[in-house]
């Protein structure tokens, strides 16, 4: 995605208000500039599909290197009928261009079981992942 921004020179003064860190920009007259601005890249590492049992301890984490800012990471998860899941507050933990979150639940039940999503995002963009958490009732060992 790529956003058109106008800038206007004035007696050789130009005033710019943007947070985007990479930018092109080319003169087409003397009082009007274009910048085309080019939002960094969020390389996203989620959890693959995963099973845990019932009673059992379901950590899931989620980790986004991000150069174009901080990211925000949220969760949501549904059961696999759309029904919503309440999920514990999330662990996040900022270390220079890398977050990472992370939820623990205890006691696992079958309620549970459901599509589960990481969403990172920051000022330039929103990149996700989904991926199915299964409730196993006994070991098949």
């Amino acid at each position: 995605m790529t956003i058109l921004v106008r800038f206007f020179f004035f007696f050789g003064f130009f005033f710019v208000n943007f947070w985007f860190l990479v930018f092109y920009c080319c003169c087409c007259c003397c009082f009007l500039m274009y910048c085309v601005i080019v939002p960094m890249p969020m390389n996203l590492q989620a959890p693959n599909n995963t099973g845990v049992l019932v009673n059992g301890m379901l950590n899931l984490s989620c980790r986004v290197e991000s150069q174009g800012g901080a990211a925000n990471i949220t969760w949501s998860a549904t059961t696999l009928d759309g029904g919503a899941i309440s999920l514990p507050e999330a662990v996040s933990d900022v270390n220079g261009f890398v977050t990472v979150s992370s939820i623990s639940i205890n006691n696992i039940n079958q309620s549970y079981a459901g599509n589960y999503s990481c969403i990172a995002a920051n000022r330039a963009s929103t990149v996700s992942q989904s991926f199915i958490v299964s409730v196993i009732s006994e070991c098949v060992c």
